[in-house]
């Protein structure tokens, strides 16, 4: 007899015969005065999620909603080793302006003390050998640094799916795949309230397959959620001013007609008060989000350099 036949044999034995199912359950939060909706508004905001365990957060955020992913990257670089990141540093650096160069320099100067004068008319390869390393030309990368860039570009947090029903939060086991278990997922709930100062929550469990205790259940159609595309940089690598999210937000809008569909919004961001990031949500398909950031980022290449050979021709003279 096989092992794997052994082991059916001895599972039909137990409990009389009959085979133990497992059955699902979804987490549920009921409140004793606090509007159902408080709770939701709480879990929507990034800011009570501190001291959640920020390291899985982050990790549970950038899976739930990866166009965080690239903007992560840019701001610690690419992963790999040195063959990899070394060749990065170098297309960025020597593609970049001189303005972006001179505030990669500062940003080095500022962890290094290194004499960064006259850096932005140099190549990547004339730069100092100290400068050139990995960790020094981008800033160790650590869940304590990516925490105000995850707060920053994001509205929301996006690592539990949930609904109100008959009074009640509900989680349903089978959208809630993020984070690995109930155990931390209680813990990451419990932290939402006390942060957001809810104190009468009741955290407790239901089949999935029960039928509320009160009134009918609400039939919830599927949604599949499809990440938002964010822009955060020009072109040339400097970051967005808000002035540029506005125009670049206006001239797509007049450009683009399947952008009536959807939600772009102009973001001011919270560590630069002048700077801003351009987010458009509410794609239907992945495939939907695929032609509008390649349409998207087509117009604002074409804006933007619209921009420079107009700026050089006011420059020249040949324009006022």
């Amino acid at each position: 007899m096989k092992f794997r036949d052994i082991l059916r044999e001895i599972e039909d034995q137990e409990g009389d015969g009959m085979k133990t199912k497992y059955i699902p359950k979804n987490i549920i939060i009921s409140t004793k005065e606090t509007p159902i909706e408080q709770v939701g508004a709480a879990l929507d905001d990034l800011n009570n999620y501190k001291d959640a365990g920020y390291g899985q957060y982050i990790t549970y955020q950038r899976q739930a909603d990866p166009s965080i992913n690239p903007i992560i990257q840019k701001a610690f670089g690419p992963s790999g080793g040195p063959n990899m990141k070394t060749p990065a540093n170098r297309k960025e650096w020597d593609t970049a302006t001189p303005e972006w160069r001179l505030k990669k320099a500062k940003d080095i100067q500022s962890r290094t003390g290194l004499d960064i004068a006259g850096w932005e008319d140099l190549r990547f390869d004339q730069l100092p050998k100290e400068a050139k390393s990995w960790d020094v030309f981008y800033p160790k990368s650590s869940i304590e640094a990516m925490v105000p860039i995850i707060l920053d570009i994001t509205q929301k947090s996006d690592i539990f799916n949930w609904f109100e029903e008959n009074g009640l939060i509900v989680f349903p086991k089978k959208d809630n795949k993020t984070i690995p278990n109930d155990e931390t997922t209680e813990k990451v709930i419990r932290t939402v309230m006390k942060n957001a100062g809810i104190e009468d929550y009741i955290i407790s469990k239901r089949e999935a397959q029960d039928e509320p205790t009160s009134g009918k259940a609400e039939t919830k159609p599927e949604v599949i959620s499809i990440p938002p595309y964010t822009i955060t940089s020009t072109p040339d690598g400097t970051q967005l001013t808000i002035e540029d999210a506005e125009d670049l937000k206006d001239d797509i809008e007049s450009k683009i007609s399947e952008l009536a569909d959807l939600k772009v919004s102009v973001i001011p961001s919270k560590q630069s008060p002048e700077n801003a990031l351009l987010k458009i949500s509410g794609f239907k398909s992945n495939k939907e989000r695929s032609v509008i950031q390649q349409k998207v980022n087509n117009a604002m290449n074409n804006l933007f350099e619209n921009r420079l050979k107009r700026t050089l021709q006011v420059r020249a003279g040949i324009i006022k």
